[in-house]
Formats: C-alpha cells, sequence, structure tokens
C-alpha cells in the first residue's frame, strides 16, 4: 500500500499506474497534470508516487530529456528554413524547461584610463558641488503674533477626517 495525501493507494492500483506512466507521459509530451488525467488520478497522486519511487523518477527525467532534444532539433530546423514552427514558442520551452539561459558576455580589449575626480585641492576644477546652493524654506510665523492666521495645518486631525477633531 502506497499512503497519498493521507489516502491509501492498493499495490495493484499502484503498479498499474507505474506501468501504464511512461507511454502516457510520452502521449502527453511530459506533462504530469495531463498524465495524471490520462491515467485517472489525481496529479497530487502520482506526484506521491513520482516522490516514492526513484527507477519511476529516472524514466520521467529520460523521457524529459528525450522532449528537450526533439524540440532542440525542432528548433534548429526552423532556424535553418527546413521545418516550419514558431521558434518563440521553442525558445521558451527550452528556457523553462531545458535549462537554457540567455546569457551575452562581455569582453574588453583595450586599455581602461581611470581619471579621477577632481579634488578639492585641485586649482583646475572647481570643487565638486560648488555650483550648488541651499535653498531653505522661511521659518514659520510665530503663533503669538496677530498676523499669524490659523490654517488647516494648525487643526487637529483625529478620526482620519482633516478639520474635524474630538474637542469640537
Amino acid at each position: 500500500m502506497i499512503m497519498t495525501r493521507g489516502k491509501k493507494l492498493s499495490n495493484a492500483r499502484s503498479t498499474s499506474i507505474k506501468k501504464k506512466f511512461p507511454g502516457v507521459y510520452r502521449e502527453q509530451r511530459g506533462t504530469l497534470t495531463h498524465t495524471a488525467k490520462a491515467l485517472g488520478v489525481p496529479s497530487t497522486t502520482l506526484i506521491d508516487i513520482l516522490a516514492h519511487d526513484p527507477e519511476l523518477q529516472a524514466i520521467r527525467r529520460e523521457i524529459d530529456h528525450e522532449i528537450d532534444e526533439e524540440v532542440h532539433k525542432r528548433l534548429l530546423g526552423i532556424a535553418l528554413g527546413s521545418e516550419k514552427g514558431h521558434p518563440t514558442a521553442s525558445i521558451f520551452w527550452l528556457k523553462a524547461r531545458a535549462g537554457w539561459v540567455d546569457r551575452q558576455v562581455v569582453e574588453h580589449k583595450g586599455k581602461l584610463d581611470y581619471v579621477p575626480a577632481p579634488s578639492e585641492d585641485s586649482e583646475s576644477a572647481p570643487a565638486w558641488g560648488s555650483h550648488l546652493r541651499v535653498v531653505s524654506p522661511p521659518p514659520p510665523p510665530d503663533p503669538g503674533t496677530p498676523e499669524h492666521e490659523e490654517g488647516p495645518a494648525d487643526r487637529k486631525i483625529s478620526n482620519g477626517i482633516k478639520g474635524v477633531s474630538d474637542d469640537d
């Protein structure tokens, strides 16, 4: 008996699934969900069976490799013009399932010249940031002076509503 997600699966049923798995998995182009549906079991059950059977895992990896090779050959045929198809779909498959990676190698040949930033001691260039000036906001008016008018910023904020306070 195999336990799958708290349910018992009979040895006869498990053996039947294991025997049918390679052929159905190939037919379903390496998708576990479709394979499980074709075998008449929930995908979680099939995943549990695979998790407990190293031989079946090896068969699955072998079939996955065969399918990836087929996609690779088809993409090569598309690139060479001998086959029609969707190169974008093939590239997506190979990146998602076969471990292909977009890689850009940048090689630099030649001399790297490093020019340090001008320092404050340097007379040839102004000090960094000397062209910037600091602008400060004017100081707030004194609340005790008659020129000061109460504004929205002076009101208490409570209950998430501006201008309404618990004191009113």
